[in-house]
């Protein structure tokens, strides 16, 4: 008897048949009851989709980010860094703050210079300035005047510059004018010029260009000079001065100069009436008192105070620098200047002549 139910439907049953065929492929009968073995799968992300590219190409990905480094980091080291380092210098301030010469000859002397560095900069730890040499040139030349040794200093703000070093004048002309410019002039610049390296933590040593000027005060022809305490001796010095006294100068530059003897001839009127010597002399910051040792034409003195403009012994005289010498040699760069220097002050022989007995000399009133 075929086992398949036979039986005809009631007429109110609809039967629905079902052949293999039509099954599904993913069901399968277990235990009379089907199950869903393979779902379908479900679909992927994006970011998977994107993961999953840059798991299988990564070489590729790392080429790209080292190529796309190297372009953004390399124009930063090769132009950034240089253009800003050496904007940074050209936008920089030096500023002495004292200047010594001692050790005088006359081709040589021994230059000591302190100054201080104002710069703006964006780097932390500040960038080193190497070694370099500098020439100092007088405005408007091309040629320079001193070549120094700049040591090394952090390019920070508030740095302070040594230089201390023997040097041998190589262009005494120009030396020259940068001397008349600190005797004779109230205010004057100079440049510093010359090529350096600079190098920021950990990145490439550039080349720095150096072109800086710098203002400086200079001795204004040293007006502000005074006679005090002058006498008339009794007996001749050793060099021959037969007067001696006090010469106060008020210096206010930063320079100190060591210039040994210095002499001036001393005129009343265009007449030259005594030579003035300041032995051993250094000129120094501010205002300062140094002896003075004089040999006068006493007859041609004797002569002025019979008239009645100097019966008061007050001589309007003009001082004219001479000579610089040390060890007995002439110090050309000192002695140009100097001869340049022309001031003029007043001296007062009244307390001298008075000292010696000869006060009736003036006993006028200065009046002509």
């Amino acid at each position: 008897m075929n086992s398949f139910n036979t039986q005809k439907p009631r007429p109110h049953e609809t039967r629905t048949e079902y052949h293999m065929a039509d099954w599904p492929t993913d069901w399968t009968q277990t235990d009379d009851t089907y199950a869903l073995v393979n779902p379908p799968k479900p679909k992927q992300s994006i970011f998977k989709k994107l993961l999953r590219h840059v798991l299988r190409f990564w070489y590729l990905y790392l080429l790209l980010i080292i190529v796309g480094t190297l372009a953004i980091i390399l124009p930063i080291i090769y132009v950034v860094y240089p253009n800003t380092a050496q904007s940074q210098v050209d936008s920089s301030t030096i500023i002495p703050t004292h200047q010594s010469i001692t050790k005088v000859t006359p081709t040589s002397f021994y230059y000591n210079q302190s100054a201080l560095l104002e710069i703006s900069t964006s780097y932390n730890p500040p960038p080193q300035l190497f070694t370099w040499n500098g020439s100092y040139y007088v405005e408007g030349s091309t040629e320079p005047f001193l070549s120094i040794v700049i040591p090394q200093i952090a390019a920070q703000n508030g740095s302070e510059i040594q230089t201390a070093q023997e040097i041998q004048i190589t262009n005494m002309p120009e030396f020259i004018k940068n001397n008349d410019l600190i005797f004779n002039s109230d205010n004057f610049s100079i440049y510093l010029r010359g090529n350096g390296q600079l190098k920021e933590s950990i990145l490439s040593t550039i080349n720095i260009n150096y072109d800086k000027k710098i203002s400086l005060r200079g001795f204004n022809k040293l007006q502000d000079v005074q006679v005090t305490d002058f006498r008339i001796l009794t007996e001749t010095l050793s060099d021959g001065s037969n007067a001696a006294g006090n010469v106060s100068v008020a210096n206010p530059t930063i320079f100190e100069l060591y210039m040994g003897n210095v002499t001036f001839d001393i005129s009343v009127n265009g007449s030259t009436i005594a030579n003035a010597t300041l032995p051993n002399f250094t000129l120094a910051s501010g205002t300062n008192t140094y002896p003075l040792h004089v040999t006068s034409n006493e007859t041609r003195v004797l002569e002025l105070l019979k008239l009645p403009a100097y019966r008061c012994g007050v001589l309007p005289v003009t001082v004219q620098g001479k000579e610089s010498i040390v060890d007995g040699q002439v110090i050309p760069y000192f002695t140009a200047p100097l001869q340049a220097n022309r001031f003029t002050t007043t001296t007062n022989l009244t307390s001298a002549l008075q000292a010696i007995g000869f006060g009736d000399l003036v006993n006028g009133t200065c009046e002509t």
